[in-house]
């Protein structure tokens, strides 16, 4: 893809952020994504991570929404373990969805040499106000481990 693309493919996704944190902010009772969607690393065994989110009270997360990927051609995402969640029909898309709320904890399974990566990982939710959010992403440091 040419630098071109890029730039405007990350101008596009500027604007749909700030026109999610515009209607946030302009509703007082809808958090910023950052505050609605919070992720963090959690613990690791050998090549699986474990990443951890927090949709915050009146909030939830989009299962088929979830989505990691490394900064390293070398070491890719093999595997991407989510928890149960719940099933509710949704009209806007017609069909069942899975999504989460509160504590998520998705294990990320890496194959590839056991370097230090940055590991880019992806996620939607909504409001139970009925706004949703544009996807939010977080890159987490990954420190080489043991083979």
């Amino acid at each position: 893809m040419t630098a071109k693309f890029h730039r405007r493919k990350f101008v596009l996704a500027g604007l749909v952020a700030a026109l999610a944190s515009a209607q946030a902010a302009a509703d007082p009772d809808l958090l910023p994504p950052d505050q609605a969607f919070k992720m963090r690393p959690g613990g690791r065994s050998g090549q699986t991570l474990e990443v951890l989110f927090l949709a915050a009270p009146g909030y939830y997360l989009y299962a088929e929404k979830f989505r990691f990927e490394t900064d390293n051609k070398a070491v890719r995402v093999a595997s991407v373990e989510l928890p149960t969640g719940q099933t509710k029909w949704e009209e806007e898309f017609g069909k069942a969805i899975t999504y989460f709320r509160g504590l998520v904890r998705v294990k990320v399974t890496l194959d590839g040499p056991p370097i230090p990566v940055k590991l880019t990982a992806h996620a939607q939710g909504c409001a139970d106000a009925g706004v949703c959010y544009p996807p939010v992403s977080r890159t987490l440091e990954v420190p080489g481990g043991e083979s």
